[in-house]
């Protein structure tokens, strides 16, 4: 129990005569050298997992962070996973990870985003439900022009768009009215007020503003 790397196992294995019934050991230990992958895994006796399918190596990922030094996954290799299903024996490795740990790692390396800002370029809007299919249909164009866009679910009354877009911190909104007999996009970037008019054919002039 007092081995702490895979050199000192080798040494252990070979000294009471069990490399051959531990081969897979060893030909793990060989793949991380060869790998360059011995900074990143260290060999811990103590590990052990809690149910009983494991039937080789087992393992736990931890976060070498100092201000979150903890397992963040666990698993191992195992046969007899399927035996519980009265299935026949099959090899895998499968590993388990909490939504808590991978959300303190993710705000530990400053690596989660912020939901509450839209990353999308144009929040699709229509104001009456007769322009909800056209909506549909132009957002679908737009996105074939590698435009990111979110279309609202439901009519929205005009007094409640800017409100809604700016929760969502977009800089454009795209609005879908009818005109005169005729359905046409308001186009308005928020970020210095300017507003395009563009028919439902005028995609790429839609794009060309936005981007």
């Amino acid at each position: 129990m007092a081995l702490n790397d895979f050199s000192q196992l080798e040494k252990f294995l070979e000294k009471y005569k069990l490399k051959e019934s531990c081969a897979d050991i060893i030909q793990f230990s060989t793949l991380i050298t060869q790998l360059s992958f011995s900074d990143f895994i260290k060999y811990d006796p103590t590990i052990v997992r809690g149910l009983d399918y494991y039937t080789g190596i087992v393992f736990e990922v931890f976060d070498i962070h100092p201000d979150n030094n903890r397992a963040i996954a666990g698993g191992g290799a195992y046969a007899n996973l399927l035996q519980i299903f009265n299935e026949s024996p099959l090899a895998g490795v499968g590993f388990g990870l909490g939504d808590v740990t991978l959300r303190d790692f993710l705000e530990t390396h400053k690596l989660l985003k912020d939901f509450t800002k839209a990353e999308n370029d144009l929040l699709l809007v229509y104001t009456n439900a007769n322009e909800e299919i056209e909506t549909f249909k132009i957002a679908q164009q737009l996105r074939q022009t590698s435009l990111k866009i979110e279309t609202n679910l439901g009519a929205i009354k005009f007094n409640k768009i800017f409100k809604l877009a700016e929760s969502k911190g977009y800089s454009y909104i795209g609005i879908v009215e009818s005109k005169d007999d005729t359905t046409i996009v308001q186009i308005k970037n928020l970020t210095d007020n300017s507003t395009n008019f563009y028919s439902l054919s005028e995609v790429e002039k839609i794009r060309d503003f936005i981007k």
